[in-house]
Parts: structure tokens; C-alpha cells; sequence
């Protein structure tokens, strides 16, 4: 960021070298049209199209001189597409109205982001070369103001149930896809039920070997297609659910990756096995769907099936006993539930155990401590198995419930079959047979109802966990529009700033820390002071319970984590290997270095020696946790 406290360094040149005889203004709309959104919060997106039109007529318009008349209507126009509200010019500006666009002789458009001292007017101005400070603007600058509307900071942030529902149903033709495959399964499925019928109400009554014949080509032809069926079905779920898997799997990491530092929980075994928990809503969205779409529809059209061909009395026994099997098994929902959450955190509970016990594994030896850590593992798998085995008990009770109403529903329609048989004759034995066998494809759905009751229980568990680590402070402050900017020179400023871990542990304050660009300062104190804590403050690591952390006047938090982690170097007290290449390491987070330029980093520090003991050199491994090299070449 440059100091131009006139406008004299720019006034002879406007956007990027833009000459007085090029359309300064097109380009200006252009300009603002794609920096406005990094800037303010827009509720709309005018379109490449519409901004390019504006663009035109403002060009047309004012001429294309540099000095020539302002488009007004243009530009009031453009800030409306954004859904910017009340637009207004005026010739004099307070910090209440930023940000605002400035409209600035001979040098086109800019946006006045912030006023950064209190003492005297400076303020914060985005150019097309840049981000400048300046005191004062050129004579007949004029302002155009609006109102944002709900600042972005204040958005409700989303909640893990809409983003994972919404990437599972982001894609909802393989749905259709699947009813349409269960739907002509199902209608073949009925084939062999009319098959039942043919043969004992005209083959064996009348003796019709031809039908017979006929009859049963028809239905192996059925069998044949319905099978392919259902191997589609299979194909086009298991395509589907992969790409939901992967999509899951990359926002919930994408998640944890932006949790500030500060806001990390402490129990990382822990928090590693919530974010698998995507895992089992996966599981779950998927069984529900096919349950909901291609499974207990047609339970009810194998019981209107059978209402058409034994008539309402025979049908009323699978009615019945089809509620009966829904009511029981949504009885053990509350058991089955409790029982599969405990088991679930147990699991969490465990699992990080298992991984600090690994990551102090030097310590544990040292002090001959395995007999604890031994201990708490052992406790934790009994648990883990009893609430595992109570959430099994409840489930296979509920299928066994299940089991017998459908046997019971198979006795009674069939002696309801035989009652009516025996009372009038239009009911026949191959009616009785082809219901008996309808009846078992109504209550094939209902036996998978136990173990989907086991699945909403660990997805409402998982899901639960989940939401925490998206309830967590971002790293930055506006996670919807971060700023990318560029051109900074790197004066930080820490101004009343105040931190500390725990709400009632000792904490830190300062009043005021300013380093300028280019200057060395050395932060020296005993330890436990909180050298490493304002370190990574002014990193943008950790975010203080008050004050501001500023890097050139700009808020270091509304600045995007990617481009301030490219702007400002941070070393660790304790640095880490990862698993991969002595380069990929070396260039982590930034891929465009040349060799030659790495090559004489390795030369300065050192790492040239290490290096020439290699076979491999930059690309020998790194094994997990930083393996093949020792704590002081790691450091």
C-alpha cells in the first residue's frame, strides 16, 4: 500500500496506464463491476452481460476523455443491479457512509473502503494499481453512497444438516432414476404372483399344458428383466452415492481447514472421528431415500394388488399387520437411538485415545505408563460393547416383532382366503396362492425398518457433532466475502487487543503494538508471557476478545486465509513434517517457486547438507508424523 496523500501520483494516469484518448469509464465499470463484490456485501449478480452493456453506454455517454461528464444514470443503474439500496451522490463524506464508491476526477472510479485515523482525515481507497491511504481527494470528487442491507458478518452461518442435505439432493435425477427402475421392477414382480394364479385356476383345474408353457416363458422373461432392473438400480445408487461421498467428504474437511486456531477443539482423536461422521448421515440420507422412494410405495401397491385380486376382506389382514409391523418397530426408535449414541461417542472417546496414546508414545514408554493408557483402552472397549450390543438387542427385537406379524399376517390371510373360498366361489385357490405371495413382498420393506432405526440413530449422533465444528469461529471474519488483496506493504498494527485461552485463565492485553513495514522488532518475556499468543495474532492465527489486528489499516480477519497466509510468514514454535516429498513441503501453499530459487533456500539454511545424504534428494519421503528425519533436521 502506497501513501498518495493528493492524488498527484495518479492524476496524469488512470486505470493501469489507461491514456486520456482510451473509454476510461468502460473501463472503470468494468473495473468496479468485478471489485465492488470483494468489497460489499451484494445481494445480487447483475451478469457479466448486463455490467458489459453499462459499461458501453457509459463510454458513450460521457466520451471518452478522461475529464468528460460523469454518467450518472449509468452508474447509479450499475449499483442497483447489485441490489444495492438508495443510491445517492454527495460531495461530502463521513465514516458513517462507508464504504461507498468514490468518483474521482481524471482518474475514473474507486472504493473508499475506511477511514483509519481518528486524529486526522486518511482513508483507505481501492484503485485498479492498488489499495492507497490518502488525506485528502482532487477538487469535484464526488461520492456515491447506499445502503448494504444485512451486513454478511451478521448472516446466520450454514448449518452441517443444510450443506450435507444439500449436496446429497443437489443431484436429484439419480432419485427419479431409482423410483423409475423400482417402479417396473415392482410391475414385473407381479408376473410370478399371476404366474401362481394362471396355473392353479386353469392349468391344473383344466389341464392346459400349452398355457402352461406359455405362461411360464412369459415369466422367466419377467424374472430376466426385473433382475436387470435391479441391477441397474444398483449401478445408477452406487454412481450416485459415491459422488455424494466425495462431495460430502471434501466440504466437511473444507470446514475443519478454515476452523481459526483458537477455536480448535483440544481433543483432536476426538474431533478426527467427528468429521467421519459425514459417513454414517451418508449412510443413513441414502437407506432413508431408498426406503421412502423405492421400497414402501410399493409395499402399498402389492397391498392394492391384493385388495384387486382377493378382494377388501383378504386385504384387510396385510393392512393391519402392516401398521402393526410400522407401530412396533418406531416403538424401539427411543431405545435404539439412546443406546446407538453412546455407542457412537464412546467410539469418538476411544478412537482419540488410541491417537494420544500414539503421539506421546515416547512418553509413555519413557515413564512406563502403558498400564494407564492400557487401562483406559480396555474400559472404553467394554463400554463401547455394551452400548453396541444394547443398540443390536433393540434392533433384532424389533425385527423378530417384525418376523412374526408378517407370519401371522401369511396365517390369517390364508385362512381368510379359505373361509371365503368355502362361503362363495368366486374366491380360488390361485388367488390364495397369488395374495400369500403378494403379502411376502408387502413385508420385505418393513424388515429393513430395525436396522434404518439403527442408522437414523448414529446419523442424528453424528450429525449432532457436526454441527459443533461448523458452529466454530471462522479465519476470517466474513466467511461469504473475504477480501483478496494485493499490493500491501506489511505495517501491523495491534490496538487494545486482549486474549486468553480459557475464559478465567490468566490472559494477555496490549495497548497498542504498531510495526512498520520493512522493521525488526523482537518480542522478548518470560516464559508463559504470551510471545507465541501476539505472534499469532498478528499471523491472523487466533482472533483477540477485543481489539483490532490491522496489516496496512485493513482488518487483518477480513482478508481472505489463503491470500493472508501468501502475505505474512509464520514460523512455528514446534514446526511439523507431513506426509509427502521433502519439496512438497518445502513449497506448501505456494506451488510457483522455481527450483533454482528453492534450490538457493536449501543453500542458506542448511538443508543442502541434510540433502546430499539422500539418494533422492527434494524428493525423498516423508513418512506420517514427519518420519526419516530427526527433531533437530525437522526444525
Amino acid at each position: 500500500m502506497s501513501e498518495d496523500p493528493d492524488g498527484s501520483a495518479t492524476s496524469k494516469q488512470g486505470l493501469r496506464g489507461v491514456a486520456p484518448g482510451e473509454d476510461i469509464w468502460q473501463k472503470s465499470f468494468i473495473w468496479l463491476a468485478r471489485t465492488l463484490p470483494s468489497c460489499v456485501h451484494c445481494p445480487t449478480d447483475p451478469g457479466r452481460r448486463a455490467v458489459a452493456d453499462l459499461a458501453v453506454r457509459a463510454a458513450t455517454v460521457s466520451g471518452p476523455e478522461a475529464g468528460s461528464a460523469l454518467p450518472r444514470g449509468e452508474l447509479l443503474k450499475l449499483v442497483e443491479l447489485f441490489g444495492l439500496a438508495s443510491p445517492r451522490f454527495t460531495t461530502v463524506i463521513s465514516e458513517s457512509s462507508l464504504p461507498c464508491i468514490a468518483v474521482i476526477p481524471g482518474q475514473g472510479l474507486g472504493i473508499l473502503r475506511d477511514r483509519l485515523e481518528q486524529g486526522k482525515a486518511v482513508w483507505l481507497v481501492e484503485l485498479p494499481q492498488g489499495l492507497l491511504r490518502r488525506s485528502s481527494f482532487p477538487q469535484g470528487t464526488e461520492y456515491l453512497t447506499f445502503e448494504i442491507g444485512q451486513n454478511p458478518n451478521t448472516v446466520p452461518p450454514e448449518t452441517a444438516r443444510e450443506v450435507l442435505s444439500g449436496i446429497f439432493f443437489s443431484r436429484k435425477s439419480w432419485i427419479v432414476q431409482l423410483f423409475i427402475a423400482s417402479a417396473l421392477a415392482s410391475f414385473l414382480l407381479l408376473g410370478t404372483s399371476f404366474y401362481s394364479l394362471q396355473v392353479y385356476d386353469r392349468v391344473v383345474a383344466k389341464g392346459g399344458i400349452p398355457t402352461l408353457v406359455v405362461l411360464t416363458i412369459g415369466v422367466l422373461f419377467a424374472n430376466s428383466v426385473e433382475f436387470l432392473l435391479k441391477l441397474a438400480r444398483m449401478s445408477i445408487s452406487h454412481a450416485a452415492l459415491d459422488r455424494v461421498e466425495i462431495d460430502m467428504a471434501a466440504r466437511v474437511f473444507q470446514v475443519m481447514l478454515g476452523i481459526r486456531l483458537d477455536a480448535f477443539p483440544a481433543h483432536l482423536g476426538r474431533l478426527a472421528a467427528q468429521v467421519r461422521g459425514f459417513e454414517a448421515i451418508k449412510a443413513f440420507f441414502a437407506a432413508r431415500t431408498i426406503f421412502l422412494v423405492c421400497e414402501f410405495p410399493f409395499s402399498l401397491f402389492f397391498l392394492a394388488m391384493i385388495y384387486l385380486v382377493g378382494g377388501p376382506i383378504v386385504a384387510l389382514v396385510p393392512a393391519v399387520s402392516l401398521c402393526l409391523a410400522v407401530v412396533s418397530g418406531l416403538l424401539f426408535k427411543r431405545r435404539i437411538h439412546r443406546h446407538a449414541r453412546q455407542e457412537r461417542a464412546v467410539s469418538q472417546t476411544r478412537q482419540g485415545h488410541l491417537i494420544e496414546t500414539l503421539r506421546n508414545i515416547e512418553l509413555v514408554k519413557a515413564y512406563g505408563a502403558g498400564w494407564r493408557m492400557q487401562g483406559g483402552w480396555n474400559a472404553l472397549t467394554r463400554k463401547g460393547i455394551f452400548e453396541g450390543s444394547k443398540a443390536r438387542s433393540a434392533s433384532e427385537v424389533a425385527a423378530a416383532i417384525g418376523s412374526v406379524i408378517q407370519q401371522i399376517s401369511y396365517i390369517g390371510l390364508v385362512a381368510t382366503g379359505a373361509w371365503l373360498a368355502v362361503r362363495q366361489s368366486d374366491m380360488t385357490t390361485g388367488s390364495i396362492v397369488a395374495c400369500s405371495i403378494l403379502s411376502g413382498r408387502l413385508f420385505a420393506p418393513i424388515a429393513k425398518l430395525p436396522s434404518l432405526l439403527v442408522q437414523w440413530g448414529n446419523a442424528e449422533e453424528a450429525l449432532g457433532t457436526l454441527e459443533k465444528i461448523f458452529e466454530r469461529h471462522r479465519d476470517h471474519g466474513d466467511p461469504h466475502r473475504p477480501i483478496l488483496v494485493s499490493g500491501l506493504e506489511g505495517g501491523l498494527d495491534l490496538r487494545d487487543v486482549a486474549f486468553a485461552y480459557e475464559p478465567r485463565s490468566p490472559g494477555i492485553s496490549l495497548a497498542r503494538l504498531t510495526v512498520s513495514a520493512g522493521e525488526k522488532v523482537a518480542i522478548v518475556g518470560r516464559v508463559g508471557a504470551g510471545k507465541s499468543t501476539v505472534l499469532k495474532m498478528m499471523a491472523g492465527l487466533i482472533r483477540p476478545q477485543s481489539g483490532r489486528v490491522l496489516i496496512d489499516g485493513l482488518d487483518i480477519f477480513s482478508i481472505a486465509a489463503e491470500r493472508r497466509a501468501e502475505l505474512i510468514g509464520y514460523l512455528p514454535q514446534s514446526p511439523g513434517l507431513i506426509q509427502g516429498t521433502v519439496r512438497e513441503n518445502l513449497l506448501m501453499g505456494h506451488a510457483s517457486i522455481a527450483d533454482d530459487d528453492l534450490m538457493a533456500v536449501c543453500e542458506r539454511t542448511g538443508l543442502s547438507e541434510i540433502l546430499a545424504t539422500r539418494e533422492r534428494g527434494l524428493e525423498t519421503l516423508i513418512d506420517e508424523g514427519g518420519g526419516g528425519f530427526s527433531s533437530g533436521q525437522t526444525r
